[in-house]
């Protein structure tokens, strides 16, 4: 029950994003791209008791949200940054990112250039998913 709640609040957060987006003109992928985007990372995780994800560049949070999917359903230990530069949209990535419970995954946001945060705060070998 627990899995299928989150799903249904995820699916509601989905389509909020995409309705903003479109209002915002902001460019996203489509949903059967964010469908292959969680399958490919649902998967890297497999075997796995830690992983480390970033969304470079995550706009409002559509594609973070399928990869947060992603890394609540495989039960792996995870932590997840989306970073974003530009103000606006980051103020609504944060909004959308609390709204979706979290359970297994760490959700950090990060307002800044993603090369110069991922540079700084990571060493070689460290992201499992980029």
């Amino acid at each position: 029950m627990e899995s299928s709640m989150l799903s249904m609040r995820i699916l509601d957060v989905l389509n909020y994003v995409e309705r903003k987006s479109d209002e915002l003109s902001i460019p996203r992928i489509g949903r059967d791209d964010g469908i292959a985007l969680y399958s490919i990372l649902y998967m890297l995780t497999h075997g796995k008791s830690d992983f480390v994800a970033i969304d470079a560049g995550a706009g409002i949070g559509y594609s973070t949200i399928w990869l947060l999917a992603a890394l609540e359903n495989s039960y792996t230990k995870s932590r997840l940054y989306a970073i974003e530069w530009n103000r606006e949209r980051f103020e609504i990535l944060k909004e959308v990112l609390n709204a979706v419970p979290k359970n297994r995954t760490d959700v950090s946001t990060v307002y800044g250039d993603a090369l110069k945060y991922v540079r700084s705060n990571f060493s070689e070998n460290a992201i499992d998913f980029i």
